[in-house]
């Protein structure tokens, strides 16, 4: 007798199936009189803290057709269950063989939907076609469904009974008995089975561990009817060594499906790091071959259309040149007699001719030399103000190009060229220095000279000759002595602000008042030449540019309100011009900057208190960059930014408890998985290692308040690690040194009952606390104000928390150090 139930459900007791994790029935709800699938799960064959956050996001993920949808799940006491759809059909590996172009049709609907979970956070861990349902209608149609997410070999399980479904697993999870899921690990978990599935569906064979099979087979041969339990880690061994793929010969010989199995070796790859991230790519590449292909075709069928076109013609011109063949043979034979006839009598005429031309010849020369020497004289007179107009014209394309802000040849070549360019620009400002009315012309001259310093890190050099550049174009259009049309007159205002931004991009204090103040004048300026030119399409975006830039400085002021207006206005406009713009490379470029003003945006609003508008617009941020992201990923700059928005997100969480809920595992999760691969392609990148060890310390403390000490000591310690490691590279960052000896002593907290560690850890600690502060003591000065009031708050902080925790293990000396640390306030002067 069956005893499992479920409030509100009708269970029959009958099993209609069973896997290494549980029991399936088929239950009906009482309320509905709707037939539901159950699955009961053995809780020594699940990690329950694992499958409530998967079925969590399972729960809250938008429906797919590919995917069965979750009714309900309960993993907080027993029985542990999950309900879906009874979407009925049958199990995938009791269907097929199927045609090449059937398998593949139903591989990319498989991809579409795990590409679709992974979207979400919901990863599988054990796909198989014993977990895909295929079904097929009367009139053809067919269709695959996913099932059974989260059950099999992942997470902390006790005991698990595999059968011969491992053979889909990739090695790594079988070697590491799938504890080891964590930074993505899942995910390139999911895109092996995938594409072990695929190749099972077009081949009816698994792609590897024929060895191990053979192997059990003779191992079952000979235990005299014992079972004989499959062992994982002998057989993930196995499949490391086994790197050649059995393909049957007539699989993937057509162009497409040639790719496409380029997409599946891929997916098979023994290298984890040569898998694509998740299936999301996966799914990608399958509609950028689509794409691709479909293009192909609709090329190459205009193409025999156009061919047989011609041809048409060809043989209508055969046909032509057939019937006019006769006709011009005899008009032919006609016009040679009459050509000899005429031929004589042309003679005649020719030698007439020739002696009038002579004569008329003579006469011509001498009206050629006076034309031309009138020429001549007329060429002098216009030489130098056809001169003045070249400066200007070139002048004009030369800022065009200067100001592009992506624009930076440090090469040997490209420095070479600049030096060039600036010798020449000192040529005209001396020639222009001499001239009465020269003011604009000297300006220009100015202006691209200290864009290519700028380029050249002549960083003073620049920035005077910036401010000498403003002078004289202010001077130009204050004067009443210089005429300026209202062509030179936008000119002239448009590199006034050029120049002001410039200005305040390159000050050596960019949250001082003097950036501030530049930047106001960017605006201003740049708002005037919209007033003459509403749609100059570069004006608004360097408005949009300007805007950006402001928020910033005034972000370092801890104006968090003013700044937040001024992204606000920035995101405003980008939005605009984002419907205005003509490419789609234009298009990205505004998705990116409105993206980071969300992100800039909800950093100042977290730090005036308002958390429900900065979750908002952190989200909107990540949002902002999914829609950017390429089937490469995201970009450096991109995933660091989706990062920084999750560990914010977590903080917040962490503060407002009513806001995040039970979800700040996730989110410390989601920013350690984006930035574990930066931090494996650079180690030595301090940025980097603080996002990591900031997520670490995160989800350690989280560890540790679910008492799961172990787990957390070891996250603590390797984000200890980490920061360590780059800071070998970068001994004074400030930042740097700050995260880690916050780290140090977050990592106290596990050590409680040993002391001694306690102490040396303590001790650590304190040492990366006063470099920080010897650090901060020698570049106190490049902050703004605000900025340096932070930073000593947040010092004195930390030197604070060390003096109790000393004080706590008997370093008293120590203790007392840190509270005099704690206690005098540090400034520039000190």
């Amino acid at each position: 007798m069956n005893s499992f139930q479920i409030d509100g459900y009708q269970i029959d007791p009958a099993p209609i199936g069973e896997g290494c994790t549980g029991e399936v029935f088929q239950v009906k709800n009482l309320r509905e009189k709707k037939s539901y699938i159950a699955k009961r799960y053995h809780s020594i064959s699940i990690d329950r803290r694992l499958m409530e956050s998967i079925f969590n996001r399972y729960r809250e993920m938008p429906l797919h057709e590919g995917i069965l949808s979750l009714k309900e799940s309960r993993f907080d006491n027993a029985p542990y269950f999950s309900i879906t759809e009874n979407f009925g059909g049958r199990k995938l590996e009791e269907c097929g063989p199927f045609k090449e172009e059937v398998a593949w049709f139903l591989i990319q609907n498989l991809a579409s939907a795990l590409g679709h979970a992974h979207r979400y956070g919901v990863v599988h861990g054990n796909l198989h076609p014993g977990n895909l349902l295929y079904f097929e209608s009367d009139d053809g149609d067919i269709q695959i469904k996913v099932s059974d997410f989260g059950s099999g070999m992942m997470g902390e399980i006790h005991h698990i009974d595999l059968d011969e479904t491992a053979y889909f697993a990739p090695p790594e999870q079988l070697v590491t008995l799938g504890r080891d899921y964590t930074n993505g690990k899942a995910e390139k978990w999911d895109v092996y089975r995938f594409g072990a599935v695929a190749f099972w569906m077009l081949n009816h064979t698994m792609p590897r561990g024929k060895l191990y099979q053979k192997l059990r087979a003779q191992e079952l041969a000979t235990s005299g009817g014992r079972p004989v339990p499959l062992d994982p880690v002998a057989l993930g061994t196995i499949i490391e060594k086994d790197g050649k793929l059995p393909w049957k010969r007539k699989i993937g010989t057509g162009r497409k499906e040639a790719r496409y199995k380029e997409i599946i070796e891929n997916c098979l790859s023994l290298n984890p790091a040569k898998r694509p991230v998740d299936m999301r790519q996966v799914h990608n590449r399958f509609l950028d071959l689509e794409k691709e292909f479909t293009l192909l075709e609709t090329e190459e069928r205009a193409a025999a259309e156009l061919a047989a076109a011609e041809n048409r013609v060809m043989r209508e011109k055969l046909k032509q040149k057939t019937k006019l063949f006769t006709a011009r043979a005899l008009v032919t034979i006609l016009a040679a007699a009459v050509m000899i006839a005429t031929f004589y009598l042309l003679e005649y005429l020719n030698l007439f001719k020739e002696t009038r031309m002579k004569n008329n010849e003579l006469g011509q020369v001498v009206t050629n030399l006076k034309a031309y020497n009138s020429i001549l004289g007329n060429k002098v007179q216009h030489t130098t103000v056809d001169l003045k107009q070249s400066r200007a014209a070139a002048d004009a394309s030369f800022y065009s190009s200067m100001t592009l802000r992506d624009v930076d040849d440090q090469t040997a070549t490209g420095l070479k060229e600049l030096e060039r360019s600036r010798t020449y620009y000192v040529k005209i400002l001396k020639e222009a220095s001499q001239q009465p009315d020269a003011a604009p012309e000297r300006g220009r001259a100015l202006h691209s000279l200290a864009h290519i310093e700028q380029k050249m890190s002549r960083i003073d050099e620049s920035v005077d000759h910036f401010k000498k550049a403003i002078a004289t174009f202010e001077e130009a259009l204050d004067s009443n002595r210089i005429f300026l049309d209202d062509d030179h007159r936008q000119d002239t205002v448009a590199r006034l602000a050029d120049c002001y931004e410039n200005i305040g991009m390159l000050n050596e204090k960019p949250g001082s008042d003097e950036a501030l103040a530049s930047l106001s004048k960017a605006i201003w300026y740049l708002k005037q030449v919209l007033v003459n030119e509403p749609g100059n399409l570069s004006a608004a975006t360097r408005l949009a540019e300007s805007s950006f830039y402001l928020g910033q400085t005034l972000d370092k002021q801890n104006r968090f309100e003013e700044a937040i207006d001024a992204y606000s206005a920035a995101a405003e406009k980008a939005v605009k011009l984002r419907s205005q713009a003509a490419t789609t490379e234009s298009r990205r470029e505004l998705e990116e900057m409105i993206s980071k003003l969300q992100f800039h945006t909800a950093e100042a609003l977290q730090k005036i208190g308002r958390e429900t508008e900065s979750v908002d617009a952190y989200i909107a941020t990540i949002e902002s960059i999914e829609r950017m992201r390429s089937i490469q990923g995201y970009s450096k700059e991109e995933t660091l930014m989706m990062a920084k928005s999750f560990l914010a997100l977590g903080d917040i969480f962490d503060e407002v408890e009513e806001i995040g809920g039970g979800d700040k595992d996730q989110v410390y999760n989601e920013a350690l998985r984006l930035v574990v691969p930066l931090n494996r392609a650079k180690p030595d990148n301090v940025e980097i290692a603080t996002l990591m060890a900031h997520s670490l310390a995160r989800l350690a403390r989280l560890e540790l308040a679910a008492n799961h000490r172990r787990d957390g000591y070891n996250l603590s310690v390797r984000g200890v690690e980490v920061l360590s490691t780059a800071l070998e590279s970068s001994p004074d960052d400030l930042h740097g040194y700050l995260q880690l000896a916050e780290a140090r002593l977050g990592h106290l907290d596990f050590l409680t009952d040993n002391r001694t560690k306690a102490r040396t850890i303590s001790l650590r600690g304190v040492e990366n606390a006063v470099k920080a502060h010897q650090i901060f003591v020698k570049t106190a000065e490049n902050y703004s104000e605000p900025v340096r009031n932070t930073l000593d708050l947040r010092i004195r902080k930390l030197f604070s928390s060390y003096s109790t925790n000393c004080a706590e293990l008997g370093q008293n000396a120590t203790a007392a150090k840190c509270m005099n640390y704690a206690t005098h306030k540090l400034s520039a002067k000190n």
